[in-house]
């Protein structure tokens, strides 16, 4: 006993002496964050920062930094990190952390109450772990921040609270005046997500925490304060300027600057020959979407704004480009010189990319509109001589679209026209030319078209050339000189400005958009009270391209009539000044324009007739489901063109298709091959079953496996020694699992039958309870109940190689005399089945695995190789509906192989027509 209580003892000394040691290298953590330093993003609105600082010593096991942020030095919310590899650590001088455009501030999944972090020293800088969705605690700091809500569709036009505001505001004049107001306020548990941006001229406070490997944080830095500014947009990297002398109109390029979020607008001037600027172009950004790079301004349009304008002395302007923000800002390319434009003829344009058709994507849920362009192309990518020179190896690619389908294509070379029907992007031809020498490939193509549509010209060809270089002693294709890409201009009907939603290889001959579903609202805050957090009621239905104005209509009827209430209140008022006298005309002609407006208001003649409709909907339900549909199909009905440009103020267009909207199908015509062939199958499986049950009997091919488990159980038997069966470790979704278990019933009543002593060591638990009642039900099946040893079937671990040790400890120590391996494997596989062949037991394996097949294969007795594993359930039970179901894929996969042999003989013969009936991946 006191040698226990010693033993104890000097365990609880090591103990205790190991945590002191790991604390003493782990825990030390008492030095903070040095060299924070906080930065403003340049360029940008004000809502961005970097914060800076010089990381720890690797020596101190750093994991982590933490970073805070608050408006206060003395209240930080957690608000991201930076992770660290606590083995490399950090190898550059400083580490950087954004904090810029609109991060995470709050959700539904938000604590509710703000919490303090764990074991911070008292008198301290307060660090909470998150912002709250507690508005008394994040209502205030709404005004800190520009503050966006993104707001589920259906709860933000059926789950609002209509609330009606009244606020008593100061004019310009020096008198109040009452402002009323409705908004639509949700609790935050409604929002998919709140989040923030930094504003221009706020203070903000931010501190950096280290947290080492034992989970212990560094003092905190240094708090630095920076106030945010809103700077200048960024310059832009290219402008191009080129007249088009024949067309009386110029082009002008420029690049994408990096920042685009606050960007207002870009505007194209002219610098006449004082040096002074004259605006001819101007043009507002598609934000939040990529804007038009480039744009055709024609004389016209220039003498209107410029009347000096000489169209005949060009070379007497310079151009230049600015870029304003939506504080008025604005920064020019150049440093107030501009640049030349360059004069050409419209035949130095690319030609315009013929055959453009737009059309709904057929067979899907209505997400994308389907561009097709250009004639077929082809490529010769890559060029090879044999070591003999006597063949030529060609590598191409090709592309085509639904308006040419490529049947085949031909090269022809040296007169001699060599045909790939089987396009598998390589060619093998015969050299009958000098290889030393330049060679010319023509290209052309037999091509499939719809009925009714373009036919390709048969003069259409494409010619690649092929060098040798005699010092590389290699072949090469020479360069063809400028390629032009395609940008892919789009517009909406509730937009104002075209999009660029992509750019295209010049070797691309269609391009599929996404037009998405409109799955969220965006919206600011206006107000918020302890439940609710209030924003604007309106939507954006349309936009009116003959008054060059955006459409707008309230949500709620309540709303409208108020809104009108009050216009018709402000008419009178403003009616009442107009009967003063000795009114300026400026004032007057002011006063009139407003009345005009509020007129607006209160009249639908103007309106869209949708919104006539709207409005005399009898419940704001109503009006807002058939408002959502409408504002639905605006903003997703669109026009696109095509510009083929090379980046440089080269560029030719496609004519501006028709609107088109994209209509959601109910079913995809490409799978009625797939349909057809699972009801061939039902009836295959209807028709074996129902046979099955009759009583005839079918064939099935003898599967060695399966037919020596009998004799594998009797041997066991017959030496007093277990049988280990091993489910592999797969889950019970696997099928091969399932396969097991179909084999496990039948092993299981048989060694019941000989009352030899079963083993299942499972490795998944929900593997485990299955296993016990098929083993169960097995030994009463047999009649044999009282032999049934629950604890024989048993879980050993989840972990792949402790669980392979166990059961190779099972097998030496109880010397299983047979085992069976049926399910899925993986690395463990020959680990077992070598510890199972060197005690000498009959082995039985099937897996689905084919990496694991050639060990089961060498060191296994008998092996079922993949549905040989499936199969044997069939075989085992000779039960109608297994056996039925067997045979149906059987003569399923017969009916495959014969459309197989079919398609590889009418291919061979040119005769693609069957191949083109099923469907291309």
């Amino acid at each position: 006993m006191n040698n226990r209580k010693i033993y104890y003892l000097y365990i609880f000394i090591l103990l205790v002496s190991f945590i002191m040691i790991s604390c003493g290298k782990l825990a030390k953590n008492d030095v903070s964050v040095q060299n924070v330093e906080v930065v403003d993003v340049p360029n940008d609105d004000g809502g961005g920062v970097v914060i800076n600082w010089k990381p720890l010593p690797r020596e101190n096991k750093i994991i982590e930094y933490r970073i805070y942020r608050g408006i206060h030095p003395d209240t930080l919310y957690y608000i991201g990190k930076i992770p660290i590899n606590i083995k490399s650590g950090v190898i550059a001088d400083t580490l950087k952390f954004y904090d810029k455009g609109y991060t995470f501030f709050v959700d539904a999944n938000s604590p509710s109450k703000r919490k303090l972090e764990k074991g911070l020293p008292k008198g301290e800088t307060r660090l909470y772990r998150s912002y709250p969705k507690d508005l008394s605690v994040i209502g205030p700091l709404f005004k800190y921040y520009k503050m966006l809500c993104i707001i589920p569709d259906k709860q933000y036009y059926y789950k609002t609270k209509k609330k009606l505001f009244v606020d008593i505001i100061d004019t310009e004049h020096g008198k109040k005046d009452t402002v009323e107001e409705y908004l639509s306020g949700l609790k935050i548990e409604q929002f998919s997500e709140i989040a923030a941006k930094l504003k221009p001229d706020q203070d903000y406070y931010y501190a950096v925490q280290a947290v080492n490997n034992s989970r212990k944080k560094s003092p905190l830095s240094k708090v630095v304060k920076i106030r945010t500014t809103d700077d200048p947009p960024e310059r832009l990297n290219d402008f191009y300027a080129v007249n088009i002398i024949d067309k009386q109109r110029m082009h002008f390029e420029w690049s994408i600057p990096f920042f685009t979020s606050d960007l207002e607008s870009y505007n194209i001037y002219l610098i006449d020959k004082d040096s002074e600027k004259h605006l001819i172009f101007h043009r507002i950004t598609a934000f939040p979407y990529t804007s038009q790079t480039n744009c055709i301004v024609n004389y016209e349009d220039i003498k209107k704004l410029y009347p000096d304008f000489d169209e005949n002395n060009i070379d007497n302007y310079c151009f230049d480009i600015g870029v304003k923000d939506n504080a008025g800002q604005e920064t020019f390319y150049s440093d107030g010189n501009g640049i030349f434009a360059k004069n050409i003829t419209s035949k130095q344009l690319p030609t315009p990319v013929e055959f453009f058709t737009i059309k709904d994507n057929p067979n899907d849920s209505g997400e994308h509109i389907l561009i097709y362009f250009g004639k077929p192309y082809a490529e010769v990518t890559r060029a090879e001589y044999s070591h003999n020179f006597k063949r030529l190896i060609l590598n191409y690619y090709y592309k085509d679209n639904d308006i040419f389908k490529i049947k085949a294509i031909i090269f022809t070379i040296k007169d001699k026209k060599y045909t790939e029907y089987v396009l598998d992007k390589k060619i093998v031809v015969k050299v009958n030319w000098e290889p030393t020498e330049p060679i010319d490939i023509n290209i052309s193509f037999k091509v499939k078209t719809k009925k009714g549509g373009p036919s390709l010209p048969d003069d259409y060809k494409l010619t690649y050339t092929i060098d040798y270089d005699k010092e590389m002693e290699r072949a090469y294709i020479v360069d063809k000189g400028i390629k032009y890409n395609y940008q892919v201009y789009k517009l909406s009907k509730a937009e104002e400005v075209y999009r660029f939603p992509k750019l295209i290889p010049y070797n691309w001959r269609e391009y599929k958009d996404k037009v998405n579903y409109e799955t969220d609202i965006y919206r600011g805050v206006a107000k918020y009270d302890n439940n609710y957090i209030y924003t604007s009621a309106y939507l954006c239905m349309d936009f009116d391209r003959d008054n060059n104005e955006i459409i707008f209509t309230d949500l709620y009827l309540d709303q409208l009539k108020k809104n009108k209430d009050i216009s018709a209140k402000k008419i009178k008022k403003l009616n009442e000044k107009l009967l003063k006298p000795n009114l300026p005309d400026t004032l007057k002609y002011k006063i009139e324009q407003n009345i005009a407006d509020y007129k607006k208001v209160i009249s639908e003649d103007n309106l869209p007739n949708y919104l006539k409709e709207a409005n005399r909907q009898s419940s704001d339900k109503k009006r807002i489901k058939f408002l959502a549909e409408m504002r639905e199909k605006n903003i997703r009905t669109c026009t696109y063109f095509l510009r083929t440009t090379d980046g440089k103020g080269h560029f030719a267009d496609t004519e501006h298709s028709e609107y088109i909207f994209p209509k959601p199908e109910w079913f995809d015509k490409n799978q009625i091959l797939v349909l057809i062939f699972v009801l061939i199958f039902t009836l295959f499986v209807y028709y074996f079953i129902k046979s099955a049950q009759r009583g005839k009997e079918f064939y099935i091919r003898p599967i060695a496996g399966i037919q020596e488990i009998d004799n594998a159980i009797g041997r066991a038997t017959e030496m007093g020694r277990p049988i280990l069966y091993v489910n592999g470790l797969g889950y019970i979704e696997d099928v091969a699992t399932l396969a097991g278990l179909a084999i496990l019933s039948r092993v299981a009543k048989k060694s019941a039958e000989y009352d030899t002593k079963l083993l299942v060591p499972a490795f998944d638990y929900i593997v485990l309870p299955i296993s016990q009642e098929i083993v169960k039900e097995a030994h009463y099946e047999a009649g044999r109940p009282d032999t049934y040893d629950k604890d024989n079937v048993f879980f050993v671990t989840d972990s792949q190689f402790a669980y392979v040790a166990g059961v190779n400890g099972i097998m030496i120590r109880e010397k299983t005399a047979t085992n069976f391996y049926m399910g899925m494997f993986y690395a463990e596989s020959l680990l077992l089945t070598e510890t199972g062949n060197m005690t000498g037991a009959i082995q039985i394996a099937g897996t689905d695995a084919v990496a694991q097949l050639p060990f089961f294969i060498t060191t296994c007795d008998y092996t079922l190789i993949g549905e040989e594993l499936y199969a044997a359930g069939a075989y085992l039970s000779r039960q109608p509906l297994i056996m039925g179901t067997l045979k149906a894929q059987d003569y399923a996969k017969l009916l495959i192989v014969a459309c197989v042999i079919i398609g590889t003989f009418l291919s061979t013969a040119h005769l693609t027509f069957f191949i083109n009936l099923f469907p291309e991946k």
